[in-house]
């Protein structure tokens, strides 16, 4: 899955779809959805640091601080109060409608 996803950018849908068919309820799709993002995001970031560590100085601030504290201020503000409020069926049916636009957008795109 990580392969697929450094190499093409796809693996964050077939995670999606993926850990959507082994659990139905939101926390539990949450959690190991965050899981493998983070380590999506800590291999590709150490990848880049040990590959391009001499270019990388000046975005150095810009990739180990702002985003992720941006992210998280945006996760507290919005995503959290979202998942609060959004039922298990709900969040389950959002995904499953997510999944098939993305799969149309892939269709219309080839």
């Amino acid at each position: 899955m990580g392969f697929l996803h450094g190499s093409t950018n796809l693996g964050g849908a077939l995670l999606n779809i993926y850990v959507n068919g082994l659990f139905h309820e939101k926390t539990q799709i949450r959690v190991h959805i965050a899981y493998a993002y983070s380590t999506f995001v800590f291999l590709q970031l150490l990848t880049l640091l040990i590959t391009t560590a001499q270019h990388f100085s000046g975005s150095f601030l810009h990739a180990f601080v702002f985003m992720p504290l941006m992210s998280s201020v945006i996760f507290l503000l919005l995503g959290n109060a979202l998942f609060k409020r959004t039922s298990n069926a709900l969040y389950f049916h959002s995904m499953t409608v997510l999944m098939a636009l993305l799969g149309i957008m892939l269709v219309c795109k080839s």
